[in-house]
């Protein structure tokens, strides 16, 4: 659908600089947007980019500074307001209609008011659905598992026994909750697995991205609460626990039994070792792998992990050894020269 930007800036809250009557029909960043197309701009390093685009309107900061041939419209949060047009401009997919596919298979499963079941579904005994949840084609969900109500379960997901889900909880396509953990001993040269016999709880208005897998806990339970955000193909092992809000970035590994704090940021490729800490408000760079606890409110990187002002002042260091060692070859041959 299109919009005007005065109707655009209006559900913002925002603050139009230049013609508010232009019609809005698309979306897109500013190196590819045409006229008819709406932009913005969160990080002010692509800033030069805004004199340059052809968009029809940009959203920015409150407080940029700049020039701009077309309309602005300021806010103060850019980021967030963009996601808020690409909702009004591009409506979300329809939700699929209520009702049970003939290729489902249900056994003795409680399903609340407007449940839709997609094609080939599986759902074993003693699971209950909430009102409104969505499970999409190929999906299985095992004995007396609960989902709880307005989910959104993507296609070929894969819940075990005995899991619990809150409400609101996005699953997205090949995600694998409540497998279980990794959990083995050794008999002589023999691998002997340990009965993996907990399970998986996750809270409400979580969301779960595709090919992420939560192992199930060898005993007790495996936690995610409420507001947790996973990326794509992130490992949670046996009996991890994940604070409220935490948003955890592709390719991250947890090892089993440690414990994220609430509104911790992990970005990519990082993780945690067993039994680790990372307390609440911390902040993991990319590649970072602590091996003993993380203090609330650090930020830090590297392995094994430090305070990331002294990581950035050794990467600098490092950068200087070549040079360091011709002077430290040079010298040693003076040395050699003066003992002889």
């Amino acid at each position: 659908m299109s919009m005007t930007i005065k109707d655009i800036a209006t559900e913002l809250g925002g603050v139009i600089e230049g013609d508010d009557t232009v019609e809005i029909s698309a979306l897109a960043a500013l190196q590819d947007a045409a006229a008819g197309d709406i932009s913005f701009l969160s990080n002010p390093r692509y800033s030069p980019a805004v004199g340059s685009t052809n968009a029809s309107a940009v959203i920015v900061n409150s407080d940029w500074q700049g020039e701009f041939a077309g309309t602005i419209i300021r806010v103060e949060n850019a980021d967030a307001a963009f996601s808020k047009v690409a909702s009004l401009i591009i409506p979300p997919v329809a939700k699929p209609v209520a009702g049970i596919h003939p290729s489902a298979v249900i056994e003795d499963a409680e399903l609340g008011e407007d449940v839709s079941i997609g094609p080939n579904v599986v759902i074993e005994r003693g699971v209950k659905i909430g009102r409104g949840t969505v499970v999409g084609a190929g999906c299985y969900i095992g004995a007396d598992t609960t989902v709880g109500v307005d989910g959104l379960i993507y296609p070929n997901v894969s819940i075990r026994e005995r899991v619990t889900i809150g409400d609101r909880v996005i699953i997205q396509l090949g995600a694998v909750v409540g497998s279980d953990g990794f959990g083995y001993t050794q008999e002589g040269l023999k691998w002997v697995k340990i009965p993996q016999v907990g399970t998986v709880e996750i809270g409400d208005d979580v969301e779960i991205g595709a090919n992420t897998t939560i192992d199930r806990a060898r005993f007790g339970k495996t936690v995610i609460e409420n507001g947790v955000k996973l990326d794509n193909q992130v490992q949670v092992a046996h009996n991890v626990h994940i604070g409220e809000n935490a948003a955890i970035v592709a390719f991250v590994a947890l090892a089993g039994s440690c414990s994220i704090g609430a509104n911790v940021q992990m970005a990519g490729h990082s993780g945690a070792a067993g039994h680790v800490h990372v307390g609440d408000y911390s902040v993991l760079m990319p590649y970072t792998a602590p091996t003993k606890d993380v203090p609330e409110k650090s930020v830090v990187s590297g392995f094994p992990a430090r305070p990331f002002a002294q990581y950035q002042k050794s990467m600098a260091a490092s950068t200087k050894l070549p040079k360091l060692m011709k002077r430290v070859s040079a010298l040693e041959r003076e040395l050699e020269k003066l003992k002889g």
